[in-house]
């Protein structure tokens, strides 16, 4: 999700046009959480493990070596028999893993509720991804099976005039003009407002006055979605 293009950059590439049509569109906005990626998939043999972007699973050899996923590892085992056995053998479930507070740059004051958030559901065919489901409604039901941290939606709706307007002229100032803004304004309380005047904290944070990754919107236009972050 690192490489996702900046909508800053698109209204330069693509045009004020292209933006404003985006900005009418459904859209989900969420926080985007500096963790690491996390899978797992039930198969008839039982439970595999995926890290990152990788397509083939972590192995006993890799568990040997590598520590880092244990924790998550042992958490999903521990999870009741039930449970597991309501996970679709097509299904790859995808989370955001974060082993302590602080697992890259970021320092978090909280790590989500067992150390993972769920962020999407893969469903496979012959191996191959067919379908992502980003449902913040599903996600958040298996989150509670689960009992890991729901995906941190920000927005989800349909952007009103005020806001579509403040994002627009937040799009179209000048590099030099947001660094004096953002020396004397948290970019997160500075973004939040204009989305979700009610959320007095994110994800992870105590406040809105400290930093995040940085916040994903994903447009829902029918079956097409264009993502962006800022």
């Amino acid at each position: 999700m690192k490489g996702l293009a900046n909508l800053r950059d698109i209204l330069k590439s693509k045009g004020e046009q292209f933006v404003n049509m985006l900005l009418k569109q459904y859209v989900v906005i969420t926080e985007q959480v500096d963790g690491s990626r996390f899978c797992v998939q039930r198969t008839k043999k039982g439970l595999i493990y995926y890290k990152g972007s990788n397509s083939k699973p972590i192995n006993l050899v890799d568990r040997t070596l590598m520590v880092y996923y244990e924790k998550a590892i042992s958490y999903i085992e521990s999870i009741s028999m039930d449970i597991q056995l309501k996970m679709p053998l097509n299904y790859k479930f995808g989370f955001q893993y974060l082993s302590n507070q602080k697992p890259h740059s970021i320092q978090y004051d909280r790590t989500p509720d067992n150390h993972l958030i769920i962020t999407d559901i893969q469903v496979l065919n012959n191996g191959k991804v067919v379908k992502t489901i980003t449902d913040t409604k599903i996600l958040t039901q298996w989150a509670k099976m689960f009992t890991v941290q729901n995906p941190p939606v920000i927005f989800q709706g349909n952007l009103n005039d005020g806001q579509r307007q403040k994002i627009r002229e937040f799009l179209k100032t000048p590099d030099e003009d947001l660094i004096k803004i953002f020396k004397t304004q948290s970019f997160t309380r500075f973004i939040v407002s204009i989305l979700n005047t009610s959320l007095k904290r994110t994800a992870l944070m105590n406040n809105l006055d400290k930093s995040v990754e940085g916040i994903v919107f994903k447009f829902i236009e029918g079956r097409k979605i264009f993502t962006g972050r800022v």
